[in-house]
C-alpha cells in the first residue's frame, strides 16, 4: 500500500518530509521562533510570513532551486527579511558556498523587479546520522588567511543540527505539537525504534492531551515519511503502528489517504506516459488507471488541464496535490485562486 507512494531513484522521503512540514505556516512558524536568532527572532511575533518562489535565476541566468524561501515582513513596515532554508542529510562541505549562490540569486531577482535589496538569513537544517562538525562560517569553510578576510565575503547560516543535539535540548522552547513530532521524526529518521519512542514521549509527556486532527494533512506526511524510511508496506502493520500512537481513526484516515493519493499519483503518471509513448506497461492500482485515460487524454491534456481538474474535484486540498504529484506548491495555488475567481 504505501509503496504506491515511493517514488523511483530519484525520490527523497527526507527531502519531501521537510518541504512539506516546512510548508505548513504554523508549522514554519513556530519552527522560526525556535531557531532564528536574536535580534530577528523577537520580531517574527509581529509580523506577516511570506512563501516565495522557490525558483530564482541567478548570475549568468543559471536557474537556482530551494528548499524554502519566506518573507517576513513586519506588520508595523519597519522591517523585511527573507529566509532561506537549505535542507541537507549528510555533511556536504559544499553547503556554505551553495548558500552563497542562494543568497545571490535572491538578491538578483530583487534586483530584477527593481526592489531595494533584503537582507537573507539562512538556515542550514541538518539532520545526518553524525554532528555536522563542519566550520558555521563562509571563511571558516574555505580558509582564508588572515590578511584577504577583510576583503572576503563572509557569513554564519544559522545550523539546526538535530545529530548533535539531544531530545531534550532539541525540543526546548518547541510550542508546538506538529512541529515536536517533526523534529524528532527527522532526528530518528535511521532508528525506527527510537523514532517510535521519541513520537510516543511527545505525545505522552511534553503534549499530553492534545491531539492531532484525523484529517491532518501533517499526519499522512508523517505516515508516508515513516512507511518509506522504514519500508513499512502492510496497510494493517501502519494501521496497527500509528494507530498505537495517534488513536486508530486518525491512522485508518491517513492510511486510506495514502491510498487515494497513490491512485492520483499513478492516473498522472499513466496520462503522462500515454502522452509520450500512447500506452503504458501499468504499475500499481493507479497505474492501470491511467493506462486508457493515458492514451484518450494523454495527447491533449497539459499538465495544468489535469491539475485543475483534480482542484475542481475537491477531493484533495492543493498541499496534498503538491506533495502527492511533486509540484511547486505556490504554482498548484494560484491555480486554485484562478479556479475560485472564474
Amino acid at each position: 500500500m504505501a509503496g504506491k507512494r515511493r517514488r523511483g531513484p530519484g525520490w527523497q522521503p527526507h527531502d519531501t518530509m521537510v518541504k512539506n512540514a516546512l510548508s505548513d505556516p504554523a508549522l514554519l512558524g513556530s519552527f522560526l521562533e525556535r531557531f532564528v536568532p536574536p535580534p530577528v527572532a523577537p520580531l517574527l511575533a509581529g509580523s506577516t510570513i511570506r512563501f516565495c518562489d522557490s525558483e530564482a535565476e541567478g548570475i549568468r541566468r543559471t536557474r537556482r532551486h530551494f528548499d524554502l524561501v519566506v518573507e517576513v515582513v513586519g506588520n508595523d513596515g519597519s522591517f523585511r527579511v527573507q529566509i532561506l532554508v537549505e535542507h541537507k542529510s549528510w555533511r556536504d562541505p559544499g553547503s556554505l558556498f551553495q548558500i552563497l549562490e542562494y543568497k545571490v540569486a535572491l538578491w538578483s531577482r530583487q534586483r530584477r523587479q527593481g526592489r531595494a535589496l533584503t537582507p537573507v538569513l539562512p538556515i542550514l537544517f541538518y539532520h545526518g546520522e553524525t554532528p555536522w562538525g563542519l566550520s558555521g562560517s563562509f571563511q571558516g569553510v574555505y580558509g582564508f588567511s588572515e590578511e584577504f578576510r577583510s576583503v572576503c565575503v563572509d557569513f554564519s547560516p544559522v545550523i539546526v543540527d538535530t545529530a548533535s543535539e539531544d531530545e531534550s535540548a532539541l525540543l526546548d522552547g518547541v510550542a508546538s505539537l506538529k512541529t515536536a513530532l517533526f523534529l524528532v521524526a527527522m532526528k530518528y529518521a535511521r532508528d525506527r525504534e527510537r523514532m517510535e519512542r521519541a513520537i510516543r514521549k511527545v505525545l505522552e509527556e511534553r503534549f499530553r492531551g492534545e491531539v492531532l486532527d484525523p484529517d491532518s494533512v501533517f499526519l499522512v506526511d508523517m505516515l508516508n515519511f515513516y512507511s518509506s524510511v522504514f519500508e513499512v508496506d502492510d496497510r494493517s502493520e501502519l494501521e496497527q503502528v500509528f494507530g498505537s500512537l495517534f488513536g486508530k481513526e486518525a491512522a485508518m484516515t491517513a492510511v486510506e489517504k495514502i491510498r487515494q493519493e497513490g491512485i492520483e499519483t499513478g492516473r498522472m503518471e499513466g496520462r503522462i506516459e500515454g502522452r509520450q509513448e500512447g500506452r503504458i506497461e501499468g504499475r500499481q492500482e493507479g497505474r492501470i488507471e491511467g493506462r486508457q485515460e493515458g492514451r484518450m487524454e494523454g495527447s491533449v491534456e497539459t499538465r495544468e488541464d489535469f491539475v485543475k481538474k483534480l482542484l475542481a474535484k475537491g477531493t484533495m486540498s492543493p498541499e496534498e496535490i503538491s506533495r502527492t504529484l511533486d509540484l511547486d506548491l505556490l504554482w498548484v495555488k494560484e491555480l486554485a485562486d484562478s479556479l475560485r475567481k472564474a
